[in-house]
Order: structure tokens, then sequence, then C-alpha cells
């Protein structure tokens, strides 16, 4: 990642009060959002833009019922996943991690 691509995370990241910039000596950003509530949804907001549910994906007027037929099943994904990333917490995912490290 560019250094400069990482900034403009870090600035969004910011912006949204999940890290605040350090000035100084050994500054940069430091994590200042809550572990327990923040969720991996919550951030994946900051960067995607989600249309809304059921939207189609092909002109109605041109789509094939197997074209309506794979939109709604994406559709049904979408939902799942977004269902999935709102239920996990950063203290979830520093678990799964401190977890994987010790090798359980």
């Amino acid at each position: 990642m560019s250094p400069h691509h990482l900034a403009k995370v870090l600035a969004e990241l910011a912006r949204a009060g999940i890290v605040e910039s350090v000035r100084g000596v050994g500054g940069g950003y430091q994590f200042t959002a809550n572990v327990r509530r923040l969720t991996l949804m919550d951030v994946i907001q900051l960067f995607e833009d989600f249309s809304p549910p059921g939207a189609a994906r092909h002109d109605p007027n041109s789509a094939t019922p197997v074209d309506l037929a794979l939109d709604a099943v994406l559709s049904e994904i979408d939902e799942i996943a977004k269902a999935t990333f709102s239920s996990i917490t950063l203290a979830t995912m520093l678990q799964l991690i401190a977890r994987q490290r010790s090798g359980q």
C-alpha cells in the first residue's frame, strides 16, 4: 500500500472517530473507538458504497429470467454478508487473532 493511499485511509478513519492523529516525536495515529462496539461493517461502510437491498444489477427492461434469479441470489448473499459483518466486533477479531497466534 502506498503511503499516499494509507494517509487517505487513516484520514477517513479519523473523520469517523475511529483513530486520532497524535503529533510530536513518536506520533502517528492512535485507535480511539470502542473495540466492543465497533463492527467490521462499521469500518467497511466507510469505504464501500452499498446500493439499497434489491437494487437491480441489470436493466429491468432487458433482464432475462436468469438475470433476475441471479440478482435475487446475489442480493441475498449481500444481505447475509452485511449481517455477518455487522455481528463481528473488533474485540472478536482481536480474540480470533490471539487464538491463532497461540496455536489454538
